[in-house]
C-alpha cells in the first residue's frame, strides 16, 4: 500500500496556521474513541454472500455519499459488506413508517421496487403523496440513523423485494469506528515518517486530511520517468524500487518516501518506481 498526498490542488503559496489547523484536527475528530470510551460490541455479524452479491452492495455503497470514503479503504468496505443482512420483503409490506423510531437500520435495495410516500402534514391521511420509487442499486435510512431522528418517510413494497439491511450497531462501527481506527494508525505511521517529524500534530492532521491510499501489484509502476509530478508517496507495506534506465537504483520499504523532489522543484519524474 501506498499513501499517496495529493497537493495539485493547493496554491503554491497556501499555508494554514497553527491554530486554523488544530481546530480542523478537532472539528474532524470530535467523535474520538479511546481507552476512556471504547465502543463495545459493535464488531458486526456477518452473513456469507457470494461474489455477486458482494459486487451488488459495493456497487451501492459507491452511489452513497456516506459511504463514498470507503472506497480507498478496502479493509473498511470489506467490513462494510460483510456485515449487511439480506432480507426478503413481500408485496405491500411498510419497510419503514413515517415518524417510526424503532427501526434503526440502513437498506440497500438488491431486487424489487419500493415506494416512497410522505405526509406533509399530521392531518394528511397515511400514507401521504407518493414521492418516488426506489430501484435496484438504491438506498435509505441513513438519516435517521446519523441524526437519531424518526423515519421521514413510508417505504412500501410494490411488489416482492430483496433488500440489504445494516442495523443501527454495525452502521456506527463501519462509519465512525473504523474510520477513526483507521485515521490513528495513519496518523501514527506519518508521525514515523522522517520527512514529517517536524510537523506539530495540528499539521500532520491538517495533511492525512489530504491523504489517500493506493495499492500496488507487484511489478505495476507508481510513478514513472518524465511524468509531472503530483504526488508524493510514503510506502505504508510492502516495497517499491526506483529504476533508472530499467537498472535497479533504491528500494524504499516501509515509512520510504519518493516524489516529493518532483513537487519542490516542479520538474518531472526523474526515475521510474515499480512495486
Amino acid at each position: 500500500d501506498d499513501l499517496a498526498v495529493d497537493v495539485e490542488d493547493l496554491p503554491v503559496d497556501f499555508k494554514m496556521s497553527e491554530r486554523a489547523a488544530n481546530r480542523r484536527r478537532l472539528a474532524l475528530s470530535a467523535e474520538a474513541f479511546g481507552d476512556w470510551n471504547k465502543p463495545r460490541g459493535l464488531e458486526p455479524d456477518r452473513t456469507e454472500k457470494s461474489p455477486q452479491e458482494r459486487q451488488s452492495i459495493q456497487v451501492a455503497l459507491q452511489r452513497s455519499p456516506f459511504f463514498v470514503n470507503l472506497l480507498s479503504r478496502e479493509d473498511d468496505l470489506q467490513t462494510a459488506i460483510d456485515a449487511f443482512q439480506r432480507k426478503e420483503i413481500p408485496m405491500d409490506v411498510e419497510v419503514i413508517r413515517q415518524g417510526d423510531t424503532g427501526d434503526q437500520n440502513f437498506y440497500i435495495v438488491e431486487a424489487g421496487h419500493l415506494d416512497v410516500f410522505v405526509r406533509r402534514a399530521d392531518t394528511e391521511r397515511h400514507p401521504g403523496r407518493l414521492l418516488r420509487t426506489l430501484s435496484c442499486g438504491d438506498s435509505f435510512g441513513e438519516l435517521s440513523i446519523l441524526h437519531g431522528t424518526p423515519r421521514a418517510a413510508t417505504l412500501v413494497s410494490k411488489e416482492a423485494c430483496v433488500l440489504w439491511s445494516m442495523n443501527q450497531q454495525a452502521f456506527a462501527y463501519v462509519v465512525r469506528v473504523t474510520a477513526q481506527s483507521k485515521r490513528e494508525r495513519h496518523f501514527n505511521f506519518l508521525r514515523s515518517v522522517k520527512l514529517l517529524e517536524k510537523l506539530s500534530d495540528g499539521q500532520l492532521g491538517a495533511l492525512l486530511d489530504a491523504v489517500s491510499v493506493h495499492q500496488y501489484k507487484s511489478g505495476e509502476y507508481v510513478v514513472r520517468a518524465g511524468e509531472i509530478g503530483r504526488c508524493f508517496f510514503v510506502v505504508e507495506s510492502g516495497e517499491a524500487m526506483a529504476r533508472i534506465n530499467g537498472t535497479d537504483a533504491r528500494s524504499y520499504k516501509r515509512g520510504g518516501y519518493f516524489g516529493e523532489l518532483s513537487l519542490i522543484n516542479d520538474r518531472p519524474r526523474s526515475a521510474d518506481v515499480v512495486a
